[in-house]
């Protein structure tokens, strides 16, 4: 009889003693003993092993050696009270091995699945959850870097005229029937962003080989290969961990597994192209493929998007398959009714609450499989006691409390609300510090944390922890120095994330003294004008929906930007800034402004109409919206009776005066002006007995600099005198 290399089983006795301890005792908890509880306390151990290999051992199949001794020693038994003692002896004597048996371990191990180092600690067997992703098979396109892009979770296909293909699709005519246009099916690479699911997929591809073909699938994770080439990691570290060996393998091993990789049947799923620790991972991998051993290997690997379209791909020979994002709603559902199957009411709750009106942004958000992941977690955790948030950077809020509930376990520090917030701080610095390089923001060089830190030990602390707990991962080594670790945050999203709430102040945005022009600061140098750079445009947007940052804050922000005067480029300021304002305040809800709009953009981009568009509860009796315009359209006969009759800027005429006589060719045309100074000297008497009711009102309101204090005036509350007062000096500030 011949046995797989370093396999054992328990003998007849064996069983019955360690199945009796199973039904017979129970957990430290004192709860009965299941399959699941046992592969949890082994895995809590430091073992990686599969809830289907305790249930083959339970059913006398053998199992490598050293899951066999975990099982035992659960129940109080070592190895040799549940195991033949020959068998030991007959192992080093097999010369058969079945290494499609061997690699169907090594998946089934992968099936519980730690959805990626977010979520260490927090398993799932992937057939529970597992919702099937089409794929589209991307063209050639132009090439960017991570630095031009912002990196959303959701990975959208902006080329409508390339078809998808259904998952089934993909795995009989491109897998099995070899129809790819590059390679035959030889050579097939899955890109995406992060958390799109494409290790899911490729455990698929490594299931279905074994369940629709005689092939053998090797997986190898190319984060554990260092800067060993393909070869080498396989005859050596994988054959190693594979047959369970503590030492170099045997030789006839190394042999067999050679002749192997010869025959054509052997496909290398490679995963994590991108985790490599070399500087150029896609040359590393290239340079390998036409290695003689290699030549009859079909390989499928994995990559991040901004890897793989970084530079000259040296990959070209690849064919190339993009995941499709989830489907909203029959997929997202589908997924969640998958992963509360246990828990039907809470499913069905979370389904209603995305189903809300409110909710289209989460919506598309939770499109990314890691997205709905975190978001079905966070939720198991909250028990639905929360409501689900309508903007992304509450979602992200969620996440990040979640994120330290998976890991409080991780690192010998107690990781309560004071310290996660110095986490939290830190990891803001240095997001906000990497993002403001001019190249290289979303990788952050040994060199350029060596700087940051400094000498400061207890950021050298915080660092450190940030790395244990994986916000922060090595993810290869610098170009220019490959002894130089390059470390990243886990998603370039976080590391915007963090950077907003590290923004106290929105002169970090938009320099607050400025006027007309740009302006010096102390030592000289022009200051930055960071609200009309692209690269901070999410951090903005996530700036305004977190609620960790003031609302008077944002408001001044709002209101900067809307009597922002450049003093250049005038045709760039009027579309970019007014399209931000428009976006900052669709997810600052608590704005006194409603909406900005330049309601007409001529062929040119010029913007002929801006529009302040105020809510209607600052006069709720009215039941119509107040406009207050600025560039007036050919509506100013109903724009006229609105300001006049509703927003009392009227009453201070002798006020705005001056600014209509300069600049009412642009502020107000003379119909305007005649109306307004017809109804002032009309109640003229009345008006004088208001200016000495609310005279220290008044000089307060005139003399302010301070946006959101002349805001609070504008209500149905206030008195028409003080509300026309805040009204007109906010137009004295625009102007």
């Amino acid at each position: 009889m011949t046995f797989s290399p370093s396999r054992i089983a328990a003998n007849n006795e064996g069983l019955q003693k360690i199945k009796d301890a199973k039904d017979n005792s129970r957990t430290p908890e004192g709860k009965k003993w299941t399959y699941p509880r046992i592969t949890d306390t082994i895995v809590q151990k430091g073992y990686d092993i599969s809830q289907d290999t305790v249930e083959r051992f339970f059913q006398q199949e053998r199992v490598y050696r050293d899951n066999a001794i975990a099982i035992t020693e659960v129940f109080g038994f070592s190895i040799t009270d549940i195991c033949n003692s020959d068998d030991s002896e007959q192992l080093e004597e097999a010369v058969y091995i079945d290494w499609r048996e061997i690699c169907q371990e090594l998946l089934n191990q992968r099936k519980w699945l730690t959805t990626n180092p977010l979520t260490t600690g927090v398993r799932f067997n992937l057939d529970d959850i597992f919702v099937e992703l089409g794929v589209v098979e991307r063209p050639e396109k132009h090439q960017y870097t991570p630095d031009n892009h912002t990196l959303p979770l959701s990975t959208k296909n902006n080329d409508d005229k390339v078809a998808p293909i259904s998952y089934d699709d993909f795995f009989t005519k491109v897998l099995k029937e070899k129809q790819s246009a590059k390679s035959q099916g030889s050579r097939i690479a899955i890109i995406g962003e992060a958390g799109a699911g494409k290790t899911t997929q490729l455990q698929k591809i490594g299931e279905w080989i074994l369940e629709e073909t005689d092939d053998i699938p090797i997986w190898i994770s190319l984060t554990e290969i260092g800067e060993k080439s393909i070869n080498e990691y396989l005859l050596n570290d994988w054959l190693r961990n594979a047959t369970q060996e503590l030492e170099t393998a045997p030789q006839h091993y190394q042999d067999e597994l050679g002749n192997l990789l010869k025959t054509g049947k052997v496909w290398l799923l490679l995963d994590g192209v991108d985790e490599m620790s070399v500087s150029d991972p896609l040359y590393q991998i290239a340079s390998q493929m036409n290695e003689q051993l290699l030549q009859n290997i079909r390989v499928v690997l994995t990559c991040r998007l901004n890897v793989w379209d970084m530079g000259k791909n040296s990959l070209d020979g690849f064919d190339v398959y993009q995941n499709l994002d989830f489907d909203y709603p029959t997929e997202v559902h589908k997924f969640i009714s998958n992963w509360f199957k246990n828990d039907y009411e809470q499913g069905e709750k979370l389904k209603s609450e995305l189903e809300k009106s409110n909710k289209e942004v989460i919506q598309d958000f939770v499109k990314s499989p890691l997205s709905l992941t975190l978001l079905c977690y966070s939720w198991q955790l909250q028990q639905g006691e929360r409501e689900l948030p309508e903007i992304k950077a509450g979602l992200y809020e969620w996440f990040v409390d979640t994120f330290y509930e998976w890991n409080k376990n991780k690192v010998q520090v107690n990781l309560d609300r004071i310290k996660r917030q110095e986490i939290n701080d830190f990891l803001g610095d240095l997001a906000k510090t990497a993002l403001d390089q001019k190249i290289s923001r979303f990788r952050l060089s040994q060199k350029f944390i060596t700087q940051f830190l400094g000498e400061d030990k207890q950021k050298k602390l915080l660092f450190d922890l940030a790395v244990d707990l994986n916000w922060l991962i090595p993810i290869g080594v610098a170009k220019e120095n490959p002894l130089e670790v390059v470390y990243a945050f886990f998603h370039p999203t976080f590391q915007e994330y963090f950077a907003a709430l590290s923004i106290k102040d929105w002169d970090f945005f938009l320099p607050s003294n400025h006027i007309d022009k740009p302006v010096k600061d102390s030592q000289g140098y022009y200051k930055r004008y960071r609200a009309f750079e692209r690269k901070w445009r999410e951090v903005i947007l996530l700036w305004a929906g977190s609620n960790h940052i003031k609302d008077k804050q944002k408001e001044e922000f709002s209101w900067a930007l809307i009597k922002f005067q450049g003093g250049c480029n005038k045709n760039f300021y009027q579309i970019y800034h007014y399209k931000l304002l428009e976006d900052f305040l669709s997810i600052f809800k608590n704005t006194c402004l409603n909406e900005i709009t330049h309601a007409q953009i001529n062929k040119d981009g010029i913007c002929d109409d801006y529009k302040l568009r105020f809510s209607d509860e600052w006069n709720k009796y009215q039941e119509q919206e107040i406009r207050v315009s600025f560039y007036f359209s050919d509506q100013i006969a109903i724009l006229e009776k609105e300001i006049t009759s509703c927003l009392h800027i009227w009453m201070h005429f002798d006020y705005i005066a001056p600014l209509l006589e300069i600049r009412k060719p642009i502020i107000f045309p003379f119909s305007y002006q005649f109306h307004i100074k017809a109804k002032f000297l009309r109640n003229q008497a009345k008006l004088e007995k208001f200016k000495k009711l609310f005279a220290r009102d008044m000089d307060a309101i005139f003399y302010s600099q301070n946006l959101s204090y002349l805001l609070e005036f504008i209500n149905d509350k206030t008195h028409p005198f003080i509300k026309g007062a805040s009204m007109a000096r906010l137009v004295m500030l625009i102007y």
